[in-house]
């Protein structure tokens, strides 16, 4: 984005740069498309541990896992590099060498299949998730006639579990929304006609719009995380429970200290208290500021 609004200005030299523009752009279509696909295949993972839990382990080994992340992570990317080589004149075999036929990559068609890639996981992630909720819905009401405690507890953390991811569906959904959007509307044969040089500002303004959304969703995950799964939740109460415990210890002594020092001075009292009192509201504010 910084390179194509300062990097490139003019026709010309975007020319000259193209073939490293769509280089940049197919890693980049890699990436998101990567990462829409690691949603799904949590969405599938969750849904093997809750409705097939005997064999979760055998579908799910490590070896397995490894290599669908390494597929995760190649093919997006090469299948982009593949379809912009894959016709002739344009792409990277246009015939100057200097991938002229750009507009391969900035095409209507492409550009509203790779946002249906998005929407369309998102909404598979989100009729999973919906799925895996009336099913557990369903056992904790049986179990619940059955009086298993044990296992309506552990029901009961699936269904937080499974509240907490979809949260963060939601995070990704108005992460990538915009940038869905933006894909599908500005291009060179898109509703928003986009020519480098023309139109400039409208286009990086929306790029920066929607690359703020996605670095949003990825700032806000942690959050949602440490409020809704119990053991991160715990963790944070015990380090402020420790905090404070500390703070009322070093309290205490200084207090003591004080009425020590000001007693064998020979003060009243409640001269003393009165001190004290208000040396410890001091404490308290500095380091509430700190």
């Amino acid at each position: 984005m910084i390179v194509k609004k300062y990097v490139i200005r003019s026709r010309e030299t975007a020319i000259d740069y193209q073939c490293v523009l769509m280089t940049l752009d197919s890693f980049r279509l890699g990436g998101a498309l990567t990462g829409c696909a690691h949603v799904v295949m949590i969405s599938i993972n969750h849904h093997l541990l809750i409705s097939r839990p005997l064999l979760y382990y055998q579908i799910f080994s490590r070896s397995k896992v490894c290599i669908a992340l390494a597929l995760l992570w190649i093919l997006p990317t090469a299948a982009s590099m593949t379809y912009l080589s894959a016709f002739p004149r344009l792409g990277f075999r246009s015939p100057d060498g200097l991938c002229s036929g750009a507009a391969i990559h900035h095409n209507f068609t492409y550009r509203i299949s790779v946002s249906s890639f998005i929407l369309a996981s998102i909404a598979v992630t989100f009729l999973i998730y919906i799925s895996m909720l009336r099913s557990l819905k369903n056992r904790r009401l049986r179990f619940a006639k059955q009086s298993s405690k044990a296992l309506s507890l552990r029901l009961k953390k699936r269904r937080q579990m499974l509240l907490t991811v979809l949260y963060v569906w939601l995070a990704f959904l108005i992460g990538w929304m915009p940038a869905c959007i933006f894909t599908a509307l500005f291009c060179f044969s898109c509703p928003f006609h986009y020519i480098i040089g023309d139109g400039d500002v409208l286009y990086f303004r929306f790029s920066v719009v929607a690359g703020c959304c996605i670095l949003l969703k990825g700032l806000v995950n942690p959050f949602i995380y440490a409020l809704r799964i119990p053991e991160i939740a715990a963790d944070f109460k015990r380090l402020f429970r420790l905090k404070t415990a500390d703070s009322q210890n070093r309290l205490s002594g200084s207090r003591s200290s004080i009425l020590l020092m000001f007693s064998k001075a020979g003060l009243d009292k409640s001269k003393v208290d009165l001190i004290t009192d208000t040396l410890t509201k001091a404490y308290f504010s500095y380091d509430s500021s700190s």
